[in-house]
């Protein structure tokens, strides 16, 4: 959000330029904040879902078995509650495609 997106500034400062002018809070700009301690499983499905396969019906499901092949090849050793907690993600995602 704070890189330069040329000469309007970053592109936040271009968000907080619609916002100021609109008076309506672009989505880009809302600050979710993660629970404590949990932040690194919304990075790890962030780079699960970069590597997501495409079906003929679209986005498929995150499986076990790519959790475990990004697990060995990336290092990271989730917990089964961090794999859960991957796999909800992963749910919410796909449905909120299906809206």
């Amino acid at each position: 959000m704070n890189a330069k997106a040329g000469p309007g500034g970053s592109v936040r400062e271009q968000l907080e330029g619609v916002w100021e002018q609109t008076g309506k809070r672009p989505a880009e700009l809302v600050e979710n904040e993660l629970p404590e301690g949990t932040a690194h499983i919304w990075e790890w499905f962030r780079e699960l879902n970069r590597t997501r396969d495409e079906g003929f019906n679209g986005p498929k499901s995150i499986t076990y078995s790519e959790i475990l092949a990004w697990s060995i090849l990336t290092g990271n050793n989730p917990t089964p509650w961090e794999v859960g907690c991957l796999t909800a993600l992963d749910a919410v995602w796909l449905n909120s495609r299906g809206k």
